[in-house]
């Protein structure tokens, strides 16, 4: 879905409670990250999707987390993907700090700062599959430049709401700068 997405009929959040000086904060666990070889923009939404979800799975059994891998071919998605994950931070639990302006993750525990993404950085965000619904991941760009696929851990149904935040935040963050920016709604439970 592209930046100029329409507004499901009800968001989960205000638009005021998204603006750069306030923020919605959801109670996650970062699982890890995997480098994206490819520009997401550079390829199609199907296999943005794709690309997204083989992250999770990745990135999830990389930290010993396991999940069937029907249908899936690890050689298929080489070419997109990196070696191996970076399990810098893996299995803390975190914010993740949404805005119209960026994406914030702070450990629970000491309240670090693991990292900052303008939403200019962020290409692409989605849930994650049939088999791993509570997981969210979105790529972006990291300090160094390098494209990377972050992918978090919401129980409950949590996933799909942040899934729903992020959109709300590309929306209301591309009103004021338009940039084409990629959310996956298809697993959303848009309300």
């Amino acid at each position: 879905m592209t930046s100029g997405m329409t507004k499901p009929t009800k968001w989960l959040h205000s638009d005021d409670q998204l603006a750069p000086e306030s923020g919605v904060s959801y109670e996650l666990r970062y699982i890890g990250s995997m480098p994206v070889r490819v520009s997401i923009k550079a390829v199609d939404l199907e296999t943005r999707t794709r690309i997204a979800h083989a992250s999770i799975h990745q990135v999830c059994e990389d930290v010993g987390r396991k999940f069937p891998r029907s249908n899936r071919s690890k050689k298929t998605l080489e070419v997109y993907l990196g070696a191996e994950s970076d399990k810098s931070w893996a299995m803390t639990n975190v914010y993740l700090t949404i805005t119209s302006q960026a994406l914030t993750v702070e450990t629970i525990d000491l309240n670090w700062r693991i990292f900052r993404h303008n939403l200019s950085m962020v290409s692409f965000a989605s849930g994650g599959d049939a088999e791993t619904l509570d997981f969210v991941c979105y790529v972006a760009k990291n300090d160094q430049g390098q494209r990377m696929c972050y992918v978090f851990e919401g129980l409950g149904g949590l996933a799909q709401d942040v899934i729903m935040t992020l959109g709300q935040a590309f929306r209301l963050g591309y009103q004021v700068n338009p940039l084409p920016c990629y959310i996956a709604l298809e697993n959303a439970n848009i309300r």
